[in-house]
């Protein structure tokens, strides 16, 4: 699934309090569910310009967010994770947005070498566990 948001609104809400959410659901979900029918995410964070036409949306900033998404180190570390959500952030994106909050939790970030396609870049990878969504909201 592909999300676009205006520009105007506030992109801290995607690493300070989209990945915590996404967690504590996906723990219900699994607590709930046998193992075949259980969710892991993988979400990449990114920002940059988007155009419209008749076939829907495009751009470079569209393309790098989906090489991020879909590059082999963002598969293996979500594979050899024990948790249920994988986050990667744009080099951009961590510049410029998690390394100044807190709440984003860059501590738990780790940078990764992105090798995909045309692609080489830099990204910044988290994994989440199980009950750390909760953990989160109570704590702030």
């Amino acid at each position: 699934m592909l999300v676009l948001v205006p520009a105007g609104y506030p992109k801290a809400v995607f690493s300070e309090v989209l990945p915590g959410e996404l967690t504590a659901s996906l723990a219900v979900h699994n607590a709930s569910h046998r193992r075949p029918e259980r969710i892991r995410l993988r979400v990449a964070l990114h920002a940059g310009e988007v155009s419209y036409d008749v076939h829907g949306t495009a751009g470079a900033a569209i393309v790098h967010t989906f090489r991020l998404l879909h590059s082999r180190v963002m598969a293996n570390a979500a594979a050899h994770a024990g948790g249920d959500l994988a986050v990667i952030a744009s080099a951009w994106f961590y510049d410029e947005i998690i390394r100044h909050s807190p709440v984003s939790r860059p501590d738990l970030f780790r940078q990764v070498r992105v090798q995909e396609k045309e692609t080489a870049a830099w990204g910044w990878v988290r994994l989440l566990g199980p009950g750390e969504g909760a953990r989160r909201r109570t704590a702030g």
